[in-house]
């Protein structure tokens, strides 16, 4: 029987985010220890612009960046 994955929110990040004026419900990533997380996933509110989308990968400490828009497939509950 396949284990799910391990999902951990951000939520310094997401209220990092939230501060900046961006419209994102939840950063979520799978990696457990303080390292820089391989992906993280900004889950956000509407469809980003691409302004919106730059300022959050500057922000965002993380080898890639899925950026998950509404009404899209969301991994972390599968």
């Amino acid at each position: 029987m396949p284990v799910a994955p391990l999902w951990r929110e951000l939520p310094l990040t997401r209220g990092t985010l939230l501060e900046r004026g961006l419209r994102v419900h939840g950063v979520w990533t799978m990696q457990i220890g303080l390292d820089t997380p391989p992906r993280v996933y900004v889950d956000w509110q509407d469809a980003p612009n691409k302004h919106e989308i730059d300022v959050a990968e500057h922000l965002v400490v993380a080898r890639k960046i899925a950026h998950i828009e509404p009404g899209s497939r969301k991994p972390w509950m599968a």
